[in-house]
């Protein structure tokens, strides 16, 4: 995947995260021009835009002007977004060669938060390329499931842990004033 995506790298994207509810965003995105889109819903009030570069600048500075934290992120493209389309047909090529087969445990998407079959597995790497992650979807699915590793409540600490740190963090660099 990594390859593909630098192969077919020459689209100059861009990535933000957004510390807002990907509904106040997608209403933010509408009034913005140029292409940019939620590229990932992390927490419930955290996402990921992603598009060209300067719309995604744009939309940076829309959202704090709504008092949102909105922090630029250092990526080489805009992923998640059809800006990289041709990187998905580049592992779709190279995962021809590949068999999958019946995993040994459950493997979920990121992108669709549910378990993954093993005759989907192709389609959906290729899918990770352009569609939205839906984190916050799988870590719920992840917390529901029965693990030997981590038990139940285990699990559950260990994902609102990380969701408080990082929803503290975006807090601290919320931009001040107008």
């Amino acid at each position: 995947r990594g390859r593909a995506m630098a192969a077919k790298g020459s689209v100059q994207g861009a990535m933000a995260t957004v510390a807002a509810s990907g509904e106040e965003v997608e209403k933010i995105l509408t009034q913005v021009k140029g292409y940019v889109i939620i590229a990932g819903y992390n927490t419930p009030k955290q996402v990921i835009i992603s598009g060209e570069a300067e719309a995604v600048g744009k939309a940076v500075a829309a959202c704090r002007a709504k008092s949102y934290a909105a922090i630029p992120l250092k990526v080489s493209n805009a992923f998640h977004s059809t800006l990289v389309s041709s990187a998905a047909e580049v592992l779709r090529a190279e995962l021809l060669e590949v068999n999958f087969h019946k995993p040994e445990f459950s493997v979920l998407s990121t992108i669709t938060g549910t378990e993954v079959e093993r005759f989907s597995v192709r389609d959906n790497l290729c899918r990770q390329i352009l569609d939205p992650v839906r984190l916050f979807d799988a870590v719920k699915s992840a917390v529901r499931r029965p693990s030997p590793a981590a038990p139940g409540r285990a699990r559950q600490a260990l994902f609102s842990d990380a969701a408080r740190r990082r929803h503290r963090h975006l807090r601290r660099h919320r931009p001040r004033g107008p």
